[in-house]
């Protein structure tokens, strides 16, 4: 039997008298508010509500019945009137049924009446539904189960991140299991005109080099030495004829491979899929013998394959000359970034490796298609950079892998986070304690404190640790204010206030030098702190403590705790005019220049100094307005420190102790690492420098990991372009990347390789001069300076002496370049065409070279600087000044516009500022 439901169907007349009323809403409060105002007697009255459908329970609408007996007038437009059909069905009265049923049909419906809504459906109601007006307003009944103690339901399956095998293969592995796969059918030929075999050909068919070899080497054990007085014997003759037969069949099998790489280069230009069937490798060495020689290309693969890279079959290896090596390597180069561009990674992949022998380009081209990884096989085996294979991992989804990796290089909390996105808690709790550890022993107390808190869950813990840090560790400030926060976020505000109290105490009396670090603190809790008691305390602890400290405050400090004060009210105008009148009163006068030998009405000022460590070697620095890095050598290995232009220092130390030349180059904010590389030396690994008071964030500093090897110079350019000069297959080439590692153009550097005296190379002059103005690269070797586009576009001027240094004026002093010589330097006012130059300083030794940041030229020698207004396109010399300190080894921009700063080898950093005229 089908079995079906009738639907409503509209009439514009009353069909029945009402028998009920239904109220529209889920509000009880409303069904009340509509009831009251019937003005009926509700003593009796039935009430039920009605579902929204039958997979929805929550109420729609209250349908309300009289008592057995009571007849109502309801006019309400909220009442919509219901009559009963056959005592089983309630409908509304201005409705009938479709298909009509007949009262016998409806009387033989099951169960308890139901109600027929015209969007709601069917709703079946059951004995106990209907309540009293007074039972809606009572509260439901109170039931004796716990809901406070639910049991746990059955626990869902864990997460599957991998399909495996039971013993699965490792990463090793790769590069041999298709060690056999090498082709035993004879290749195709390079596709060309129709032609005849060659003389080298019909030898090599009839008689073949190796024989002729053979019988050399045989004819030659029987002859004499040489002497002019005696007659050639046969096997003399025969010993010249086949020398004589071999060097001819040499000459003409080079012959016939220059032809066959002449075709292969029109080839390549007129069908670059093709041709790179036919592609001749230029660089590598892994053949394991000599193959018979010929002078024919065979056709390959162009897909990339590990297998291939890992040799072991004989090669028969052709000697080029350098500028057709030159042309093939530049234009595979520019088929590489073809490939890339049509989103042909393997091929780019396979271009890079196998033909130019560039296994970290090849990984990026892997990575960039998501074949994850085989680019991380090439970081870790092929490069030796395991770091970088295990990101490569990570990205790729490969989480156990990568975390294997991470774990062998002690990257513990990279293996807690690791271990945690695959659901395992147990192991990500056993590295992050390990990581706790590590960063304890870095005296990062603040990562270690981080680490408690969030991964781990311990946050008294980390109070614990912080808390041990005060008054004396570098990181006392911002460990004081975590703890705060965490306080404050877990609702002790008793205990914020007793440490406060506390603090103020400390300052004022027994810990006066740690005054700034409290008032810095209480500022930022008088800002910010959940509690309206705890922030008036803070906000009054912060006058306290600055109003102690204030007299004896030198004008730097008096700066920080004025503008503490101020923070605990920035809606305060008066206050903040106020309190910069008060500072500007006090201010301490400069300091005396320092003596000259030549006077000038430009004569910098001497502004302050400050020291780093005395016991290192340093050796170059480099600027932001914010920060200032200087590196150098120590016991330890390289070294590098970074300080906000004061003495707050933070130091990382490399191993192993090598002294090598390095590249510094700060990126251009503080959330990109810091490029400080070895020229080539060893790679460096990452490190941090941790968070410090003073307002030092946390970074990175050391070898980037698509950082490539054997770099020789480098540049950041306009948004956060990398320059890098390297030494590849024996030639120059400059790559720019992306902040992010991608490469966006490969350019060779014939242009100055050309400029190299005879018998030596750039690797000696390494670090290369380079510097990044607008878009393009400007780098210098030897006499000659070179210009590069992001086109690719070069040009160069050649100078009268060797450029030791390169600078670029800043932004806005408009485009300027300045070079250094060993006595002197010169002004570059058009860099775009290198024109217009003006030499200065002729009589300078050996000057290092800045700009200030509003446009003035700084030159410093070992005992005299100069400055140089480049006003109007000319060079004009404005003041000299003596050098403080040691040998100068860098002289950078200042943080103020007017400033400069030499540093010393001796780690003595003295600021200058270029008064105004």
């Amino acid at each position: 039997m089908i079995r079906f439901l009738p639907s409503l169907e509209w009439s514009e007349t009353r069909t029945r008298e009402p028998a009920g009323w239904l109220i529209h809403g889920a509000s009880a409060g409303a069904w009340l508010d509509e009831m009251a105002s019937w003005g009926v007697p509700l003593e009796g009255a039935a009430l039920r509500v009605v579902a929204r459908s039958a997979a929805d329970p929550a109420p729609c609408a209250l349908l309300v019945t009289p008592a057995a007996g009571v007849r109502w007038t309801v006019t309400s437009p909220r009442a919509e009137p219901y009559s009963l059909l056959a005592g089983r069905l309630w409908i509304p009265c201005h409705a009938r049924l479709s298909p009509p049923l007949t009262d016998a049909e409806i009387a033989a419906l099951p169960g308890d009446p139901a109600l027929l809504h015209p969007g709601a459906g069917l709703t079946a109601f059951v004995p106990g539904d209907a309540v009293s007006v007074a039972g809606l307003l009572q509260p439901p009944v109170e039931r004796a189960a716990a809901w406070d103690r639910a049991r746990p339901g059955p626990s869902a399956p864990p997460r599957l991140f991998a399909v495996e095998p039971a013993d699965p293969p490792r990463l090793e592995r790769l590069l041999l299991d298709a060690g056999g796969d090498i082709a035993t059918s004879s290749p195709d030929r390079l596709p060309d005109t129709a032609r005849g075999p060659s003389l080298v050909e019909q030898a090599l068919k009839r008689a073949g080099m190796g024989v002729l070899g053979t019988l050399k080497w045989l004819s030659g054990l029987g002859t004499a030495p040489h002497d002019t007085h005696r007659s050639p014997s046969w096997l003399d003759r025969i010993h010249g004829w086949s020398a004589d037969r071999l060097a001819r069949f040499a000459a003409d099998l080079q012959g016939s491979r220059q032809k066959e790489v002449d075709r292969l280069l029109s080839l390549l230009d007129r069908d670059p899929d093709l041709g790179l069937r036919f592609a001749l490798p230029v660089g590598g060495d892994g053949a394991r013998g000599l193959a018979p020689p010929s002078g024919r290309l065979g056709a390959h693969g162009v897909d990339f394959a590990l297998n291939r890279l890992g040799g072991g079959a004989a090669a028969d290896p052709w000697q080029l000359d350098w500028k057709t090596r030159e042309a093939l390597v530049r234009r595979y180069r520019e088929l590489a970034l073809r490939e890339l561009r049509l989103g042909r990674h393997r091929r780019a992949a396979y271009i890079f490796a196998e033909l130019l022998h560039d296994f970290r380009s090849a990984a990026d081209a892997l990575a960039d298609g998501r074949q994850f990884r085989e680019a991380a096989v090439l970081l870790r085996d092929k490069l030796g950079l395991p770091r970088p294979a295990a990101d490569c991992l990570e990205r790729g989804g490969l989480l156990a892998e990568a975390a294997e990796i991470h774990e062998s290089l002690g990257n513990w909390e990279t293996v807690g986070d690791l271990r945690a996105r695959m659901d395992r808690p147990v192991e990500a709790g056993q590295a992050w304690r390990k990581a706790v550890e590590q960063h304890r022993e870095k005296g990062d107390a603040l990562a270690a404190g981080r680490l408690l808190e969030v991964r781990l869950g311990a946050p008294d813990e980390a109070l614990a640790l912080w808390e041990g840090t005060w008054p004396w560790s570098h990181q006392a400030g911002a460990c004081l204010e975590a703890r705060i926060d965490l306080l404050g976020r877990q609702g002790r505000h008793d205990a914020v206030r007793s440490l406060v109290d506390g603090l103020v105490a400390e300052s004022t009396r027994a810990l006066p030098s740690r005054g700034l670090i409290v008032a810095r603190a209480c500022a930022v809790v008088a800002q910010g702190y959940p509690d309206r008691a705890v922030r008036d305390r803070a906000a009054d602890a912060t006058r306290v403590i600055a109003g102690a400290r204030l007299p004896e405050a030198d004008a730097e400090d008096a700066r920080d705790y004025l503008e503490a004060v101020r923070r605990t009210t920035p809606e305060d105008r008066l206050l903040a005019r106020d309190l910069k009148r008060w500072g500007a009163g006090r201010a301490r006068p400069p300091a005396p220049p320092a003596p000259r030998p030549r006077g000038g009405k430009r004569a910098p000022i001497r502004v302050t100094s400050l020291q780093l460590p005395p016991d290192i070697m340093w050796e170059t620095a480099s600027a932001r307005r914010d920060l200032l890095h200087v590196a150098g050598f120590g016991r330890g290995g390289a070294v590098l420190a970074r300080t906000p232009w004061s003495d707050a220092v933070q130091v990382l130390t490399w191993s192993p102790g090598i002294n090598y030349p390095h590249i510094l180059e700060p990126g251009p904010d503080a959330a990109r690492a810091v490029l400080f590389a070895g020229s080539p030396g060893p790679r460096l690994e990452l490190l941090s420098f941790p968070r410090s008071d003073g307002g030092l964030a946390a970074s990175q500093a050391g070898t980037p990991p698509w950082f490539p090897d054997e770099v020789l110079g480098a540049a950041v350019g306009e948004f956060g372009t990398v320059w890098l000069v390297r030494e590849h297959l024996g030639h120059l080439v400059a790559w720019a990347y992306s902040s992010a590692g991608a490469i966006s153009g490969i350019h060779p550097l014939r242009i100055l390789e050309a400029a190299l005296p005879e018998g030596e190379t750039a690797r000696g002059s390494a670090p290369l001069p380079a510097v990044a103005l607008g878009p393009a690269l400007y780098v210098a070797l030897a006499l000659r300076l070179a210009r590069i586009g992001r086109d690719g576009a070069s040009t160069h001027l050649d100078l009268a002496s060797p450029v030791t240094a390169l600078v670029a004026s800043p932004a806005a002093a408009g485009p300027i370049l300045a070079c250094a010589f060993d006595a002197g330097g010169a002004v570059i006012f058009e860099p775009d065409s290198l024109a217009r130059v003006r030499r200065f300083g002729e009589d300078l030794a050996d000057p290092l070279l800045t700009f200030t940041r509003n446009g003035f030229l700084v030159a410093v020698s070992e005992r005299e600087g100069r400055i140089y207004s480049l006003e109007g396109g000319f060079v004009r010399e404005c003041a000299s000044f003596s050098i403080p300190g040691g040998r100068p080894v860098a002289v950078v921009p200042g943080a103020q516009a007017a400033e400069f700063a030499i540093v010393a080898g001796s780690g003595e950093v003295t600021v200058f500022t270029v008064p105004a005229p």
